[in-house]
């Protein structure tokens, strides 16, 4: 089973590598705008690019030094345009230019959202950005050949105690999440504080994906009165509604 911590997913070739994360660097401390200007142009690439496609690979391990994968599950990303569909731990994430929706397979929910015009590095990183920036304690930089490592390290109260960003070819290619919550890690009662390793790999620029692979209207259905109700096929689902700015459907 996979760690719980609204994370996300791994590749095993690449685990030798970043076994401990990436924290075997020799780290400069760099301001802020050292660190948004090191990011901008993997931001710029991921919101610029029209259409692309990635794998996901997650893994988390209990304890940051862990060698041992605790679990592991696929998932990928599409994006064309203004459109999106990405499946990660379970959920699809679907947006077409109606509206924005997560699908859960597991708790059988569907969630219906205004669209999300940001399509840069956020969301990949899988971390709301915002509130991230009210508790960084410190940005730091590495860089080796034609990789560019970033580590942020947090302060306490947040669900992190750091995360590190590898970079490689202006693509965010790893993500490691170190986090400050406790997890048992045997019956022995011990406890230590997992991570999780995310890995972007088999990126394809212009890859032939379907419209409908990008359709809300697989799912729900758009009524005059500008509510949504659920699809015939997911009928047994529960419908959540939380549009801002709900429209009518053309």
């Amino acid at each position: 089973m996979f760690l719980q911590f609204n994370t996300y997913k791994i590749i095993i070739a690449a685990l030798l590598l970043c076994q401990l994360g990436f924290s075997q660097q020799n780290w400069k401390t760099i301001s802020k705008e050292e660190y948004l200007n090191k990011m901008k142009p993997a931001r710029d690439k991921m919101a610029n690019t029209n259409s692309y496609s990635m794998k996901l690979n997650y893994a988390s391990y209990k304890g940051y030094e862990a060698k041992d994968v605790y679990d592991q599950q696929s998932g990928y990303i599409l994006k064309n345009k203004k459109k999106f569909h990405s499946y990660s731990v379970g959920i699809h994430t679907i947006q077409d230019e109606y509206s924005r929706i997560a699908i859960d397979s597991v708790k059988k929910t569907i969630t219906v959202n205004d669209l999300s015009v940001k399509m840069d590095a956020s969301l990949y990183q899988k971390v709301d950005t915002s509130r991230m920036n009210l508790f960084v304690n410190a940005y730091k930089y590495a860089e080796t050949d034609k990789t560019q490592y970033i580590r942020i390290e947090f302060k306490r109260g947040y669900p992190y105690e750091a995360m590190e960003i590898k970079l490689k070819d202006q693509w965010i290619s790893q993500v490691v999440l170190f986090y400050t919550r406790e997890v048992r890690k045997s019956v022995e009662d011990i406890k230590v504080k997992p991570k999780v390793l995310i890995t972007y790999s088999d990126i394809k620029i212009n890859p032939n994906v379907g419209e409908m692979t990008f359709a809300t209207s697989k799912y729900i259905n758009y009524e005059a009165n500008k509510k949504v109700s659920l699809n015939n096929s997911y009928k047994d689902y529960k419908l959540f509604d939380q549009r801002v700015k709900a429209f009518l459907h053309k």
